[in-house]
């Protein structure tokens, strides 16, 4: 995510650049000159039509529909001498739809209308505005404006500018007053009862102009619509899915029959009453004070159609399919001990009533009953009957309710490592995807840098004396073309202040939906009383309540794409409105992480299981990491096939049983579908990882590093040689058998083919297999270069119980109780030490390392010249002070009289001799390394 606002100057460049949008030119509100001219009555005192504005992308379109009545495009400047943008403030019942398929456009003006004629606040008659073209053309090229948008000005002197909301902030949409009307001079678009004012008109054509050049469109919702008509914050609200709204088979009448009695059932039907109840509540409390509503409607299932109603109304409501009303009103009376929540709805059309029935003394006290009169489409309904026969409420918040606002603008764009990937979403893998940080409190109140938009207001809501933050998240799908379609996106909310890798357990699932306006509310306080709770619903409608006792707040904001990868670069802004002061902070890329990708295979020899099945687990693949030097670093586990994955990290040069199960091994935690991470600061030393699959099936995998520093000289990782591989069968490797794989930890029980000869192989191309049995109580060996060395051995008496490895090299580091240095494979002489410390990753820890030979103990090897030696498992090399016996491996010898050593290094120009020290014979021996060894016959 490349974040494009961090300063004002940034927010505007970003504003700026996404006004030209297939061919229309929406430039910044505050970027045109309105026109000075006050001396006027009429616009057409003030208006030549020679010099009012054109689109230069011509008439609008019409389809089919519209064309059947059309006659011809005229000017409306032509149609009356006397016209006003207002006659009076703006009313409803002034409003006519006409017969463009946008009823929500016509709803939406509907309900802003009569909010300006409740509370005198403009909403839509500071809206419209002359614009000086000439000082404007200056303006945009002293801004920095690009030709072709000083050329969409034409040269003409004057033009009619509708403020609507879009691509992130206030801009000017030209109108021109070319209108389509019918034989009779009547309009076919919307216009007002009062044919001398024309802010029906330009407000439809501004609105639909957004859907491209044409009057053929279908309405969006109220929601999107009142945004873009006030910038105000759309909350839709999903109503309850009754099934007698529309059957699976509403072609069945015997299903119909029984859906139709359904209808007269009682309210008690609908569910999660408390919810609705509250809703209502809300509705009631807020309505024409902090919002406007209108209603719509899905398909429903007894609609008739016909030439003039093709959306179909139901035949026993009278509501219409897939249509949107106003909300006029909003009463609740008590007649007769018993609360009645109505609502006074208008169907756009200015026709076609509800014929729900209503109590007629109900009736005879409403403030208005069109019930009863000429059928204008406006009607009382109950609150229970729009539950029933509704499927949307737009509830949209005024933003002056608000104390304070924050915006950024940033790109969502195509990740080459996300679709690289194998993981096939971001459902399951999110690091690439955009991430804001919210904050609170805000350290840096009114820095250009981390709040860019805010203000602070005396209104309807006071942060003094609330004890809980109150956020609503706005996200807003920018659009490069009109009339694109949304994406299928979400908003999820994390705690934290760190990028979420992978998207485990939300404080917040978010809905993905495909609306242009995707809101999150979000309540964020000590856990409220019942009484408290109540309230605030009451104010606010439905919010998400995240409890928090510390007064400090860190959460991420995580947008996610429905089941797909994000192909090309698209826009957004995120505005929030709180009543406190917070601070926004779009988390940095990972641009400047360089990356390593590691690909490799559970394969037969080592598809372990989870850690529930130790032995196997173990068999899993395992890596020494290095990291050479401090780094953030994050590190990925990712497959191609449908199974659930883990990644434990060991501190030290070996994974061992006893650093699992004490927890001493950083986790990625649970099993996840197709991929998993540890991230985190990480000191320079060396660590082991182990990946696995909670079936220990066969799959591809790869790691994917991304690190700060150099590419080369910051983290290296292979594959290490581990006792607990599986190996071949013996039988296996003769002529014509096939190929067999031992399980877990046992081995090949053939019989005494190997006692005049040893038997080399390699496996997954990393590990060199030496196979032979000691014919001698001791075997000697050497290795050309600098090696990594497991061995198991199989005894054949419980008495064989006692394994030393001794070396002839003296540069092998010594324990200190004080320091250590760091692991050195070079083999050098300068002085290293080891800890005790067996997660110290700085040396490695003690597991595996050799110890100075003790004379005493040893004479005899010591006389031969052995300077060191490493104890087996069994007998103490995976402990602290390297002698101290291993339970684990204890379990394992008594069950399967198997010894092992793990992980020595081996350096070359030395000597190395395994010894039973009860000097046993015929043991099997597996040597498994990283490099070839030599024996000594």
């Amino acid at each position: 995510m490349k974040p494009q606002v961090s300063e004002n100057v940034q927010a505007e460049r970003f504003e700026k650049f996404s006004s030209f949008v297939d061919r229309c030119f929406i430039p910044p509100w505050d970027h045109v000159v309105e026109s000075t001219s006050k001396d006027f009555r009429y616009l057409n005192e003030l208006i030549s039509v020679g010099e009012l504005w054109q689109d230069p992308s011509g008439l609008m379109e019409l389809n089919s529909r519209q064309k059947k009545r059309f006659s011809r495009w005229v000017r409306y400047f032509e149609l009356c001498d006397h016209l006003t943008f207002f006659n009076s403030v703006p009313t409803s019942e002034r409003i006519l739809q006409g017969y463009v398929g946008d009823c929500s456009t016509v709803s939406s003006l509907s309900s802003l209308a009569e909010y300006e004629n409740f509370s005198g606040i403009p909403v839509l008659t500071d809206k419209i505005k002359l614009i000086d073209l000439e000082k404007t053309a200056i303006n945009l090229v002293n801004l920095g404006y690009p030709e072709q948008c000083i050329n969409y000005l034409g040269g003409y002197k004057i033009s009619i500018g509708v403020k609507i909301f879009f691509n992130g902030c206030p801009r000017c949409m030209f109108i021109d007053d070319w209108v389509p009307v019918k034989s009779d001079n009547t309009l076919l678009c919307a216009h007002s009862k009062d044919s001398s004012e024309l802010w029906v008109t330009l407000f439809e054509k501004a609105n639909v102009r957004l859907s491209g050049n044409t009057y053929a469109i279908k309405g969006t919702n109220p929601g999107v619509d009142i945004y873009h008509l006030t910038g105000w914050i759309p909350e839709i609200i999903q109503l309850p899915p009754f099934r007698f709204k529309l059957p699976n088979d509403h072609s069945n009448p015997l299903i119909m029959d029984g859906i139709k009695q359904k209808v007269c059932d009682s309210p008690s039907d609908i569910t999660n009453i408390q919810k609705w109840e509250s809703i209502w509540e809300s509705v009631l409390y807020n309505f024409n004070k902090n919002s406007v509503l209108c209603l719509g409607t899905n398909e429903l299932y007894d609609v008739t159609t016909n030439s003039f109603y093709i959306e179909g109304i139901s035949v026993s409501s009278g509501i219409v399919s897939g249509h949107a009303y106003s909300v006029l009103n909003v009463l609740e009376l008590c007649v007769s001990g018993m609360k009645h929540k109505l609502l006074l709805l208008k169907n756009p059309w200015g026709k076609v009533s509800s014929k729900i029935q209503i109590d007629p003394m109900i009736l005879s006290i409403l403030p208005s009953n069109n019930n009863t009169t000429n059928d204008v489409g406006i009607f009382w309904i109950e609150w229970d009957s729009v539950l029933k026969w509704f499927s949307h409420l737009y509830f949209c918040w005024n933003t002056e309710m608000f104390g304070f606002v924050n915006k950024i603008h940033f790109t969502w764009g195509r990740n080459e490592h996300f679709i690289s990937s194998p993981v096939p979403e971001d459902s399951y893998l999110s690091m690439f995807n955009p991430q804001i940080l919210v904050s609170y409190p805000n350290e840096q109140e009114g820095s250009k840098t981390q709040m860019v938009d805010s203000k602070s207001k005396s209104q309807l809501m006071k942060s003094s004396g609330e004890d809980y933050l109150l956020i609503y998240a706005m996200l807003i799908q920018n659009r490069r073309e009109l009339g694109e379609k949304m994406k299928y996106l979400a908003t999820h909310i994390f705690e934290g202040n760190s990028r979420i890798i992978i998207p485990n357990n939300p404080l917040i699932n978010g809905v993905y939906n495909n609306s242009e306006i995707i809101l999150t509310k979000l309540l964020i306080s000590p856990y409220p009383s019942a009484d408290e709770r109540r309230e605030q619903i009451l104010k606010y409608g439905r919010y998400h309540q995240i409890e928090n006792k510390t007064h400090v707040v860190n959460l991420i904001i995580l947008l996610c794409y429905y089941m797909r990868k994000m192909q090309e670069n698209s826009s957004y802004t995120l505005i929030t409105y709180s009543n406190k002061s917070i601070k926004l902070l779009p988390l940095s890329e990972l641009s400047e992480y360089s990356n390593l990708v590691y690909d490799y295979r559970w394969s037969s020899f080592n598809n372990g299981m989870n850690p529930n099945e130790i032995w196997s687990f173990f068999t899993n693949p395992q890596f020494r990491l290095e990291i050479k030097r401090d780094t953030n670093l994050i590190i990925l586990l990712e497959t191609d096939s449908e199974i659930s994955v883990n990644l434990r990290l060991f501190f030290g040069r070996l994974a061992t049983i006893r650093s699992l199960r004490t927890k001493q091994a950083k986790s990625s935690n649970e099993y996840k579908l197709y991929c998993c991470s540890i991230h985190g600061y990480f000191k320079k030393g060396t660590y082991t990882l182990i990946p696995s699959n909670f079936n220990g099936v066969e799959a591809n995998f790869k790691f994917n590093f991304f690190f700060q520093g150099p590419q080369n000289d910051t983290i290296q990782i292979y594959p290490i040689p581990y006792p607990f591989i599986k190996l071949y069968h013996m039988a296996s490797l003769e002529p014509n058998s096939s190929t067999k794989v031992d399980r877990e930890y046992k081995i090949d029980e053939t019989g005494d083919e190997l006692v005049e000869r040893s038997v080399s192989y390699q496996i997954l191309n990393h590990y060199h297999v030496t196979v032979l049995r000691m014919t001698n109580h001791y075997l000697d060996f050497t290795v050309d270069q600098v090696t990594l060395l497991s061995i198991k051995i199989k005894v054949n008496s419980i008495n064989d119980n006692k394994f030393v490895l001794f070396s002839t090299n003296t540069t092998y580091p010594n324990l200190s109780q004080s320091s250590c240095s760091v692991e050195d494979n070079s083999g050098n002489d300068r002085q290293l030490n080891f800890c005790s410390d067996v997660c110290c990753f700085s040396c490695g820890g003690p597991y595996g390392q050799f110890y100075p030979i003790s004379p005493n103990l040893f004479p005899k090897e010591h006389g031969l010249g052995y300077k060191f030696s490493l104890f087996s498992d069994l007998n103490g090399g995976i402990s602290k002070n390297g002698k101290t016996p291993s339970n684990s491996s204890q379990v394992l010898f008594t069950r399967e009289l198997l010894i092992t050593f793990t992980l020595a290094n081996l350096f070359p120009n030395s000597q190395y001799r395994l010894v039973s020290i009860n000097q046993f014979k015929f043991q099997k021996l597996f040597f498994i390394s990283n490099f070839p060894i030599t024996l000594i016959q």
